[in-house]
C-alpha cells in the first residue's frame, strides 16, 4: 500500500501515514503491530501513528469493498470451479473489479517476511491497558506514547521492547 502510495503522490509526498482501525487486539491492537509501527520509518521511510476507533464504530469503504469482493468470489466458485488457488482468486478478482487495484503476495514473500518478523517479535512487550487508549504514535526509539484519545492533552508513554539481557 505504501508504495502505491509513494507510487501515486510522488516519493517525498508521502511524509506521513494515519493508520485508523477498530480495535480488534487479535488484528490489529497487538503489542506486535504496536512493534512494527515503532519501526515504521525505518521500515518505510514514512512516519506513522496509529488511532483506533471506539467499538462498534469505524466502519469504512475496504469493510464494503472486503465484503463485496468475497460475496462475488463466492458466487462465481459455484458458477466455475476455477477459482480453486488463491492465485486464481486474484486472477478473478482483477478481472471482475476493474477500479479495484489488488496487490498479490506470493508464500515464499510471505515466509521470508514471517523469518524477518521472527526476531523482532521476540522482543515485543505487552503494553498493559491498551484497551483504554485509542491512539498510539511513536516517540522513542523503544517507546510509544499513547492517549485516551486522539486529541488528549494527557499521555502515557509506554515502552514496547523488552531489553535484550532480560
Amino acid at each position: 500500500m505504501i508504495q502505491l502510495l509513494k507510487k501515486k503522490f510522488g516519493e517525498r509526498n508521502v511524509k506521513k501515514i494515519i493508520y485508523f482501525s477498530d480495535g480488534a487486539g487479535s488484528q490489529y491492537k497487538n503489542r506486535f503491530n504496536f512493534l512494527n509501527l515503532l519501526h515504521h520509518e525505518t521500515d518505510f521511510d514514512v512516519r506513522a501513528e496509529w488511532h483506533f476507533f471506539a467499538t462498534a464504530h469505524g466502519k469504512g469503504a475496504c469493510d464494503g469493498i472486503g465484503g463485496c469482493v468475497k460475496k462475488n468470489a463466492y458466487r462465481a466458485s459455484l458458477q466455475d470451479k476455477t477459482i480453486v488457488t488463491t492465485q486464481k482468486l486474484f486472477e478473478w478478482a482483477q478481472q471482475f473489479f476493474k477500479k479495484i487495484e489488488f496487490d498479490f503476495c506470493t508464500l515464499d514473500e510471505y515466509k521470508s517476511h514471517e523469518e524477518y518478523l521472527k526476531e523482532r517479535f521476540a522482543v515485543a512487550k505487552t503494553i498493559n491497558g491498551t484497551r483504554a487508549f485509542h491512539s498510539f504514535k511513536p516517540c522513542k526509539e523503544d517507546s510509544l506514547e499513547c492517549k485516551v484519545f486522539s486529541n488528549y492533552l494527557k499521555s502515557s508513554v509506554m515502552k514496547v521492547i523488552k531489553s535484550v539481557k532480560q
